[in-house]
């Protein structure tokens, strides 16, 4: 399968509690990496909107916060498990991974 261009690489192992709603989320975003960045927001939507009915929770954000961008944002150093990859670079920002997410899909 061809990585799409903007997507996730994972680069360490997922060291969660099995059976939380993050080791879940953490799972979906492992099985997917490689494929296109929308596609895992919307696994990650799915996920959310069945095992916790009326969360408010924020799918892309599973994702910067697993790329360790929530965290440096913060201050704390959480070690990330996963790189955002948009063209072959390393998206660093949370904010550049909004955009990202914000611009149309190719045709």
């Amino acid at each position: 399968m061809k990585e799409a261009n903007f997507t996730v690489r994972v680069v360490r192992p997922i060291e969660f509690l099995e059976g939380t709603i993050t080791f879940k989320a953490a799972s979906i975003i492992k099985a997917m990496e490689g494929c296109p960045m929308k596609d895992i927001v919307r696994a990650l939507r799915s996920m959310d909107s069945t095992n916790s009915p009326g969360s408010k929770a924020d799918p892309p954000r599973w994702i910067t916060h697993f790329a360790g961008l929530e965290s440096k944002a913060s201050g704390k150093a959480m070690e990330p498990f996963i790189q955002i990859v948009d063209d072959g670079q390393v998206v660093r920002d949370k904010r550049r991974f909004r955009e990202l997410l914000a611009t149309p899909e190719p045709p």
